[in-house]
This record gives C-alpha cells, structure tokens and sequence, in this order.
C-alpha cells in the first residue's frame, strides 16, 4: 500500500486564504469605526451632544430658532422710577414718555437737558403751580399745552386728545404731569391698554406704580377702555 505522509502543497494555499477571509467576516473586523464624542452615526448624527431648550433662564427655542420668553408679563416694558431736580413721582418709559407730579420752575432746563420736546400740564386753573409754568417751559424752547381735568371732568374728548399726542413720536422725548401724578397714572392707564395692547391688569399695576390712586378715576379709565377696546 502506497503512503500518503504528504500533502499536495499546492492546493492547501488556496483553502486556507479562503479560511481566513471567512473568518474576518464573521467576526465583523471589516465593520466601520463608530465616530468619536458618542453613539452617532459617521453620516451626520448627533455624536451625543443635544440641542438644549433655554439653558436655565426659562426660556424655550423654538424650531424656527428664535427665543420665546418664559413669561409675557415679565417681559413687559414698565415704567421705572428716576429721580430729577425737585420733580415728585417721576416716572420714565422708554426714554420717550416722563409722568410726574409737579415740576419747579428750576426743574425746566434739566427736562430740556434730557431733550424734551413737550410737557403736557394736566391741572387746572385754579390750581397753584408755583411758577409761571407756560412761560417758563416756553423760553426754554420747549412745546407746552393744557389739558386741564379732575376726577369728575375727564370727558372722551380730553383722553383722545391726550392719547393722540402720546401717540406722536414728533412729540418724543415728553413729560406729562399734574400734581401727583394721580391724573396721569388715569390716562396712562388706557394708553398703555388701547394703544399698546397690554392686559387691564398689568396696565393697572404699572399705572399704579406710576401715581394712579383715586378709585373714581380708576373706574373712569377702565368705563372708556371698556366701551373703546376694538381687540376684542
């Protein structure tokens, strides 16, 4: 009987090339690296590291990418108080709008410093002002009118007359006053609900904050806000 000690060389090459390919597959060697900074995918994924919603203010961003505030009212624009000259409960909004109780004759050239270009007066005539107040704000080349009222006189035709020069921003920087600042707590109160939109509630609060203290001109302004709000 013949020996078959050896083995043809030639074909055990071939199988064991064939072996190894086999085995490198089944092992998954030849499977992609997974990309650095998490369990993304190589092909754009998120690697791990989230878009996050407002951080810790509270505020959410929107798919659009703009910032929400986390709460309306507290982003409104409320009057702050500033104190100038001798000038009582001096308020200021945005720079444009000053509300006050009476100013001295010596507080002029400092609402002319600041750029006013007009002081509403809302008193009347039997009311002391202590200066020549017309006069006065007129040499200082500053625009002056009159619109006098009490909590019983406050007609339609004084508020739109007053609104309407709120409204004008060739009248901007301005300073409306009376004694208190009560009367002019009364009007701001409608400006602030039927001319820039506020809820009744935070236009009384900032209304309030400025002077506003009698409740029969409370009652006043929320009857004509409630007879000419078109917003609802």
């Amino acid at each position: 009987m013949k020996s078959h000690r050896f083995l043809n060389v030639p074909l055990i090459a071939p199988m064991l090339v064939l072996t190894l390919a086999l085995g490198l597959t089944l092992t998954g060697c030849g499977k992609p690296a997974t990309p650095p900074g998490g369990t993304g995918t190589a092909d754009g994924g998120t690697g791990g590291d989230a878009a996050t919603t407002g951080g810790d203010t509270g505020d959410t961003t929107s798919t659009d990418g703009t910032t929400e505030p986390a709460s309306t009212t507290e982003s409104l624009n409320k009057s702050e108080k500033i104190e100038l000259g001798n000038i009582p409960n001096l308020s200021v909004y945005s720079n444009t709008h000053f509300l006050a109780g009476q100013p001295t004759a010596e507080d002029i050239p400092l609402l002319k410093e600041k750029d006013i270009q007009l002081i509403i007066n809302l008193r009347t005539e039997d009311e002391d002002l202590g200066f020549e107040e017309k006069k006065v704000i007129e040499e200082a080349g500053i625009k002056y009118t009159n619109i006098p009222f009490t909590s019983g006189t406050l007609t339609d035709e004084k508020i739109e007359k007053i609104r309407g020069l709120l409204r004008d921003t060739n009248n901007q920087p301005m300073m409306m006053h009376c004694g208190s600042a009560n009367r002019v707590g009364a009007v701001w109160l409608i400006y602030r609900v039927l001319d820039e939109g506020w809820k009744y509630e935070d236009a009384l609060e900032d209304a309030k904050s400025v002077g506003l203290k009698s409740a029969e001109l409370t009652e006043r302004a929320k009857k004509y806000i409630e007879a000419n709000d078109t917003s609802k």
